[in-house]
């Protein structure tokens, strides 16, 4: 026999998936008119579109003009690739060393990984830069893998300290 719905469980659905509507909207919104107008032929935004174009795109994929857009995207995947592989190294270690040792040291090292968190992304970059510019070191993108592992450790250690230790697929015992 089916339930009946009373008119509390009503109203919450309708308040909820009134909100979730909203929040998709705001999200969204823009993502759909700056996509909607990269198909325009004018230079700026105007409603309704003058017309129908690809000519953004078509620019886009033109390898001697946009030849800087497209170094820009290939040193932000060479950024993302080695600052990924290199923080799932360092953290995945650091939260192994942690859970072995349940000591003092070992909270320490955690605080000490985790305190990149403390600050703003943006406030962590500004300050590593002008830190970097300060001992004399020129910004290059071996620098900005580096801040991103500072910044993205965190996360790998916290993630994996949380899963129960495997070896084996056998549990490992922590208190050796």
């Amino acid at each position: 026999m089916a339930r009946r719905r009373s008119a509390a469980d009503l109203s919450y659905a309708l308040v909820v998936g009134g909100l979730a509507t909203v929040a998709l909207l705001i999200l969204m919104g823009p993502v759909v008119i700056v996509l909607l107008t990269s198909f325009t032929e004018g230079r700026s935004l105007k409603f309704p579109p003058p017309g129908f174009s690809t000519e953004w795109y078509q620019l886009l994929f033109d390898p001697v003009r946009s030849r800087q857009i497209h170094r820009a995207a290939g040193n932000s995947l060479y950024v993302a690739a080695v600052a990924t592989g290199a923080a799932a190294v360092l953290g995945t270690l650091a939260a192994v060393g942690i859970a072995r040792r349940g000591d003092r040291w070992a909270r320490a090292l955690d605080t000490l990984f985790m305190s990149p968190l403390i600050l703003p992304g943006i406030a962590f970059g500004l300050a590593a830069l002008m830190y970097f510019t300060l001992i004399g070191l020129r910004p290059s993108l071996d620098l900005i893998v580096l801040g991103h592992v500072v910044v993205i450790v965190p996360f790998v250690l916290r993630t994996t300290s949380a899963s129960p230790p495997v070896y084996c697929g056998m549990p490992m015992r922590t208190g050796m």
